[in-house]
């Protein structure tokens, strides 16, 4: 910007000079040189207004005058540069006008000491302004870096706001960005309009002032000698007088004033025009940059609509060459057909002359041939009609067995019910004898063994299906051969067609020729239908083929998924086979111990059952001793003091009435007590043996879960076992019989033996079960008839309360009631330590059975994380069962141990 400015400042500063300082010859040098340099001022001042009003208000005539004034006003000093101005110098003898300068003409080149002053100062301003504008250039040229880095990150923002910014958006944000623009622009505006009229104001002053100045100032002479002699009379009144004049120091005073109120205001206009062209540069800033946010919405918009467009064109081009290679293929194939056909006809003109000389030859030939053929077609019919009859007869097979399989399952699911029945039956039957476990043992035989039928009915229905299939592939293949002989056949009969219409008529046979085509034709018609029945038999062959597939797809995944449960359930490593087989043997020791220990303790508590019976019955017969022996002195009292009989007169004194009635009352209520607490032991027994109950009944839910368990696992070890049988593997075209399928086949064989032995175990003791239940249900019923016992020998001693209460009281009272309360108090407490005995024993015992039970169900938990199948899962179950049965046997045999020694 500054780089006009600067060289025609600085030719305006070295105008007056030359190279080696002196005044030019000529005045019109300078005064060129000077109109150049305004020139080129005013130039760059319409160019750039704002760079160059400093230097312009520098060159400007007020400061000329103001210079030359101060020079001739102190001419007569010593030194020119310290002369003050006069009031003799105007605004016309500046640098601009020849015509009232010091010159002695227009034209002439020299100049006087006021002009070369002039210019030296001049020189000195332009230099320090030179300075000063190379500052404020840096300064300028750093802030406008800054803000071009700020404004230009911004611009990128805003770019990146806009990318993700809807259209109204980006409507609203440019509204806004334009509203905030008009009001920057707005106020500098009103900023540059307050300071222009500010600056035409103050010059306005300013040019009144010079008017008054220049009315009091004394024009300048026009020539030369005038001049002179008007100086050196100045200087002679001046050193004559040697007084100031006041006129002159207070014109000198006022001019000063105005100088400096002129240069305040230049100031201030300085600053004011800094101020506009700030405002006016964020004004252009703010309007640059909604012009580059509109360019850069612009651009997206172009650029979104330039992308749709290409996207558009690329998929009509991409449509255009898909229709255009379409076509092209279509013309290739095409031209490929015509090619071919082509290359047909030739080969078929170049067959045509070898066919031709053979025709008569060959026609008789294949004449003879076509029978034979047609012979071998009847046949292949003949025998793929009996290869579809016997695939029929085994399809009816299938049908059959499939129909006894479905029955086989239905049975097996009655026999399934009828179980369910029947252990819902045993469940509820009070006392179930050895007899009927033993039915119930045999009807669940009975029940495996229709099972085990059924299964090989299966087999034995999954062999049939093989042979089937079988034979359907080998009609498959035969019907194969046929359409392979059929299609040759027919082959040859069109040849033979062709040859005999490429016959040329002047053969001699011609009538013959045609009979021969005509039965050909005929000929061709049946093996045409022959070939659509076949097509027809074909299709429902493939059909029972396919589904023959399908069975057997579906067969070969269930064999897969049983040979993986069979491989799960077998380890490969033989050794830890044999010790769980050991393992198995130990524990399957155990249990037959603990089995025999438990019928140990059935057959102990049984008789423990029939002492403590043997035994209530001997206590209820000491009882009645007892009251039999207490009733024969009542009845001897009542027979010596009859009723009837008046009583004496001491008898009906007070003192001798209160007491017996005060010990019949105290009698009375200790009988009350006693019975309410053997009511209340009597009846916490009663609740005690619910709760047993219960507790049996849970038991009993328990095992019949186990054993419903174990059957399941049996029957999936059953059914592994039948599907991996090697009449199943047989099914598999692509399977042989290895030394690792037989050892599998050891291996489940074991297994099945040790599930028939986990099977006798659980019948074992599923009927020591029932025994223990049956001793513990006689002795319920023992109880019961002990509480009957006891009601009755209550009911007697109420009988006798109330005939004691009817008879005399005599002097034998005491002595008869403590006979009669004695025993009875005995009886009672001990039935209350019997009972109370037998509950604890009874809660131990529970306590013992529920521990036992967690250690088999933990046992069980064990076994089961070890074998890992759920067949092997049916062993602990039976541990559980057993555990549970040797609980229950000690625990029966501990309470009937301890209610014995409680009777005795």
């Amino acid at each position: 910007m500054f780089g006009l400015i600067i060289p025609s400042l600085c030719s305006l500063a070295n105008c007056t000079t030359n190279a080696n300082g002196h005044l030019p010859l000529s005045l019109s040098e300078s005064h060129v040189n000077d109109d150049a340099a305004l020139a080129a001022l005013t130039e760059h001042t319409l160019l750039f207004p704002s760079s160059t009003a400093a230097a312009v208000a520098f060159l400007s005539p007020m400061s000329v005058l103001r210079e030359e004034t101060r020079v001739e006003v102190g001419a007569d000093t010593a030194d020119p540069s310290l002369a003050d101005c006069s009031l003799d110098r105007s605004r016309h003898g500046s640098m601009a006008s020849s015509r009232f300068s010091s010159r002695l003409s227009r034209r002439s080149s020299v100049r006087d000491e006021v002009q070369w002053l002039d210019e030296y100062l001049r020189k000195q301003r332009v230099i320090r302004y030179m300075q000063e504008e190379r500052e404020r250039a840096e300064r300028s040229k750093l802030l406008r870096e800054e803000h071009d880095f700020w404004v230009e990150l911004c611009d990128r923002e805003r770019v990146e706001r806009l990318k993700y910014m809807t259209e109204q958006e980006i409507a609203e944000l440019l509204q806004r960005e334009a509203d905030e623009a008009r009001r920057e622009s707005y106020g500098a505006d009103q900023s540059y309009q307050r300071a222009t009229e500010d600056v035409l104001r103050r010059r306005h002053i300013m040019e009144n002032a010079r008017r008054k100045d220049e009315d009091l100032a004394v024009p300048r002479l026009n020539n030369h000698v005038l001049a002179d002699g008007a100086r050196r009379a100045v200087q002679q009144e001046v050193s004559e007088t040697a007084k100031p004049m006041p006129v002159a120091d207070g014109a000198r005073r006022a001019f000063t004033q105005s100088r400096l109120r002129e240069e305040d205001l230049k100031e201030k206009c300085k600053q004011l025009a800094t101020e506009l062209e700030e405002a006016k540069a964020a004004a252009a800033q703010a309007q640059l940059h909604q012009k580059r946010a509109e360019d850069d919405l612009a651009r997206e918009q172009e650029k979104m609509r330039k992308e749709k467009s290409v996207a558009a064109a690329c998929k009509e081009t991409e449509d255009r060459l898909s229709k255009e290679l379409e076509e092209v293929r279509q013309q290739l194939t095409a031209t490929e057909t015509e090619r071919r056909k082509a290359e047909a006809a030739r080969a078929q003109a170049a067959q045509d002359a070898a066919r031709k000389e053979k025709a008569l030859t060959s026609l008789r030939m294949r004449n003879e041939e076509l029978a034979a053929q047609k012979a071998a077609a009847e046949d292949e019919r003949q025998r793929g009609s009996m290869s579809k009859e016997e695939l029929k007869a085994w399809m009816d097979t299938l049908e059959k067995e499939q129909t006894a399989r479905s029955n086989a399952e239905a049975e097996v699911a009655a026999l399934r019910e009828q179980v369910k029945a029947l252990e819902a039956k045993l469940a509820a039957t009070s006392a179930p004898g050895p007899r009927e476990a033993a039915d119930n043992v045999r009807k669940l035989k009975a029940v495996a063994d229709d099972a085990r039928k059924a299964q090989a009915d299966l087999l034995k229905e999954r062999q049939l299906r093989e042979m089937a299939e079988a034979a359907a592939a080998e009609a498959k293949d035969a019907l194969m051969e046929e359409q392979a002989a059929r299609e040759k056949v027919e082959k040859e009969v069109r040849t033979a067609l062709a040859e005999s219409t490429l016959t040329t008529p002047q053969r001699q046979n011609a009538e013959s020729e045609r009979r021969k085509i005509a039965e050909t034709e005929k000929m061709l018609e049946e093996m045409r239908k022959v070939s659509k029945r076949d097509e027809v038999e074909k299709t429902a062959l493939r059909r029972e083929i396919e589904k023959v597939k399908r069975d057997l797809e579906v067969e070969a995944a269930a064999r897969s998924q049983l040979e993986q449960l069979a491989s799960q359930v077998v380890s490969a490593d033989d050794r830890a086979l044999r010790e769980e087989v050991y393992r198995l043997r130990k524990e399957l020791q155990v249990s037959q111990e603990e089995c025999d220990a438990a019928r140990r303790d059935t057959v102990a508590c049984q008789r423990n059952a029939e002492l403590e019976i043997a035994s209530l019955k001997a206590w209820c017969e000491r009882l009645q001793q007892q009251h039999r022996g207490q009733q024969k002195p009542l009845q001897n009292d009542e027979e010596c003091t009859p009723r009837t009989s008046t009583p004496t007169p001491h008898s009906r004194t007070s003192r001798y009435v209160r007491k017996p009635i005060s010990k019949d009352a105290a009698e009375a209520q200790r009988q009350a007590d006693e019975k309410a607490a053997s009511d209340q032991c009597i009846f916490e027994l009663k609740a005690h043996v619910t709760r047993l109950q219960a507790d049996l009944e849970k038991s009993q839910g328990h095992e019949k879960r186990a054993v419903a368990e174990m059957e399941k696992a049996l029957q999936a070890l059953n059914a592994s076992s039948d599907r991996s049988s090697p009449g199943s593997r047989k099914m598999l075209p692509n399977q042989r019989q290895s030394a690792a399928e037989k050892e599998q086949g050891a291996k489940e064989e074991a297994m099945m033996e040790r599930v028939g032995a986990l099977e006798r175990e659980a019948a074992e003791a599923q009927r020591k079960y029932d025994d223990l239940v049956a001793s513990y249900k006689e002795a319920e019923a023992t109880l019961c008839e002990a509480e009957r016992q006891v009601a009755a020998q209550r009911a007697q001693i109420e009988q006798l309360q109330k005939k004691d209460e009817d008879l005399p009281r005599t002097s034998a009272l005491p002595r008869l009631e403590a006979t009669h309360s004695e025993p009875i108090e005995a009886a009672a407490v001990e039935n209350t330590h019997v009972f109370e005995e037998r509950i604890k024993a009874l809660e131990r015992d529970l306590i013992r059975e529920h521990e036992a039970r967690e250690a088999a169900e933990k046992r069980a938990e064990e076994l089961q994380k070890r074998g890992g199948v759920r067949g092997i899962g049916a062993e602990p179950k039976a541990d559980h069962v057993e555990a549970n049965i040797a609980a229950s046997g000690a625990g029966t045999k501990g309470n009937s141990q301890k209610a014995m020694c409680g009777c005795f």
